[in-house]
């Protein structure tokens, strides 16, 4: 992730569940820069789950901070930014990934916009 003020940030999941193709469930963490661990940074918990609509699917992607304060600490660090950079380049690259077909042809139409509220 890299910050508002354009500082670099490793991270690292830990995966708890998975629920193919329904679900996800992970650690969210910091690491260093060899990809372990940093424990003075928060871990988060995110589920990810996608269910079938019309034309696609949903994906809805919730994040539980530990605290208040580990939410301000990541909210301080540029995550809604990150993010949101990260969630907009879904589509494209499920564009490039899933072959043409009638109800989701090349391109990306009937692959529903991701979007990061914050």
């Amino acid at each position: 992730m890299t910050g508002p003020e354009g500082e670099k940030f490793s991270g690292c999941w830990e995966v708890d569940a998975v629920d193919e193709p329904r679900s996800f469930t992970f650690r969210d963490g910091f690491a260093d820069e060899t990809f372990a661990r940093n424990p003075e940074l928060p871990e988060s918990v995110s589920v990810s789950t996608f269910t079938p609509v019309e034309g696609g699917t949903r994906a809805v992607y919730v994040t539980t901070c530990a605290s208040p304060e580990a939410l301000q600490t990541v909210l301080d660090m540029g995550v809604v930014e990150g993010t949101r950079s990260a969630m907009n380049q879904i589509d494209a690259l499920i564009a490039r990934a899933v072959p043409p077909t009638p109800s989701a042809p090349l391109g990306g139409e009937g692959i529903g916009a991701t979007t990061v509220s914050g």
